[in-house]
């Protein structure tokens, strides 16, 4: 026989499917399964029956991801894309739903991430890191090292919080903050920000305020 004589239509797009032979032609038609095209659009919930989903489910629940497993993941779906069905199916999953703020070790994960990005693209330009600088923040701060007879390293960053104050004096364990005009809306944000960092090194607080 030939192969075109072993065929059945998908049940998805009604397409004919071809067998090379009747065994796989008799297996087809026991699983009812769809042809390629539609194999690969559809939901693999879909094609999975409910008692192995069940017993997955039953696997997984309560196990944790360790480090090594992250790592894995990352580097097998790296620069992999998502299918448009996939996104869809994310989007759908999250129409209407709302997101609780994020935890400080969450927010910190960010701060830490972020700027380990940025530092390699950075390496990748091979050009020096440096952090956005106000536009008044280097002659404010001169003045202020005149005024309290000190050296103030600029851009110091505080690794546990991932955090970059403008100014620092290691002697006088100081931080100084230049403060311009859209501050006056970030009041919460600021001083939680002051409150972290007063936490972690224990140091004075100044802030600097640009006028007007």
């Amino acid at each position: 026989m030939k192969i075109k004589d072993f065929k059945r239509k998908c049940p998805n797009c009604n397409k004919d499917i071809f067998y090379s032979n009747e065994y796989y032609l008799k297996r087809g038609i026991n699983t009812n399964g769809n042809c390629t095209s539609c194999a690969s659009t559809l939901s693999c919930t879909n094609k999975m029956r409910k008692d192995s989903s069940i017993r997955m489910k039953e696997t997984m629940s309560g196990r944790t991801v360790s480090d090594e497993e992250r790592e894995k993941l990352r580097k097998l779906y790296k620069g992999k894309k998502r299918s448009r069905y996939t996104i869809d199916k994310m989007k759908a999953k999250l129409t209407g739903k709302k997101r609780g703020p994020h935890t400080r070790e969450h927010k910190l994960k960010i701060r830490l991430s972020t700027i380990e990005y940025i530092r390699t693209l950075k390496d990748s330009y091979k050009s020096d890191f440096h952090c956005m600088v106000g536009k008044n923040e280097d002659e404010l701060l001169n003045q202020q090292e005149k005024i309290d007879n000190c050296t103030i390293i600029r851009q110091y960053q505080i690794k546990e919080l991932g955090y970059f104050v403008d100014g620092y004096c290691k002697e006088t364990n100081t931080v100084y903050e230049v403060y311009e005009p859209f501050h006056d809306r970030n009041v919460l944000k600021d001083f939680e920000r002051e409150c972290n960092i007063c936490n972690c090194l224990g140091c004075d607080f100044i802030i600097i305020w640009l006028k007007h």
